[in-house]
């Protein structure tokens, strides 16, 4: 998505389903929100796979569709770097994974 905001009326256009349903799933309503639903409504949105479940898409200020871009050599390249950081502000030093902890 552009803007990276989630509407009723922007999942509605895109999902052909009606803006009532779309408030209700969104403000946790009653109304069950299905798997197909969520993987649908977020390729159609072009937004990360279960973005929408709250654990997909951690930076807010980083468009999806740039990361998709990159190659699978560039993706681990900055995952790696990301465990790099976490674990220096941890203090924890180097653990991308790639070594051990001692």
């Amino acid at each position: 998505m552009e803007d990276g905001e989630v509407s009723p009326g922007k999942l509605a256009l895109a999902t052909q389903k009606q803006v009532s349903y779309w408030s209700d799933v969104l403000r946790g309503g009653a109304k069950p929100f299905g798997e197909k639903a969520a993987r649908d409504a977020e390729d159609k949105l072009n937004m990360p796979s279960n973005y929408l479940d709250g654990t997909g898409w951690p930076f807010e200020n980083m468009d999806f569709a740039r990361w998709d871009r990159l190659s699978e050599r560039q993706k681990g390249a900055i995952e790696e770097a990301i465990n790099d950081k976490l674990a220096e502000i941890e203090g924890r030093g180097n653990r991308s994974g790639n070594e051990k902890a001692a």
